[in-house]
């Protein structure tokens, strides 16, 4: 696994996370000029970093509740196509019994549930205080790699980015806010 290099080029404290659908790696509390070392899979990454305010580092505990989310939203999605599916195969007999009528209601609600917990994972990064970067395909070579989180100009706009310092060049694809 790869060590990547990463410095914070701002005038912040700053936490950051690399992950895959959640953080996985992190450091919190990195201060301007600081360099912290991660040991990370080679694997597409999603970046994040956040202006620390003390209440909104990185944890276990928040990685644990996006992967529930997510979890949730596949489970209920599954149940509502399983229970659609046996329906419309007319797998509770050709009349609208109590079961079939439940199955209806019990698919819409999990249709739901499976839409509400994609939605809170959607947004799920952005809604943290103190967002400034989300990079989303960052590719981590079997190599060593060096970063910062710095801010740049664009669009005539400044922004806070994921820099490749070998390359001098934004690294991912990026969301911001405006």
């Amino acid at each position: 696994m790869p060590d990547v290099t990463i410095r914070n080029d701002t005038e912040s404290t700053i936490n950051i996370a690399f992950g895959i659908l959640t953080p996985l790696v992190f450091t919190n509390e990195v201060k301007p000029g600081d360099t912290v070392r991660l040991n990370l899979a080679m694997f597409v990454h999603s970046v994040e970093a956040r202006v620390d305010n003390g209440t909104n580092r990185f944890s276990s505990g928040e990685s644990w509740a996006r992967v529930s989310d997510i979890g949730s939203a596949v489970a209920a999605g599954t149940a509502a196509v399983t229970l659609g599916t046996a329906w419309v195969c007319g797998a509770f007999g050709p009349h609208a019994s109590p079961l079939a009528t439940g199955a209806i209601g019990g698919a819409g609600l999990s249709w739901k549930a499976a839409t509400d917990g994609g939605k809170r994972f959607e947004k799920i990064p952005y809604q943290a205080a103190g967002v400034i970067v989300v990079a989303t395909g960052v590719w981590v070579p079997w190599y060593e790699m060096t970063y910062s989180i710095r801010k740049i100009s664009v669009e005539e706009t400044d922004r806070y980015v994921l820099w490749d310092d070998n390359k001098a060049e934004k690294v991912g694809n990026y969301v911001w806010n405006s």
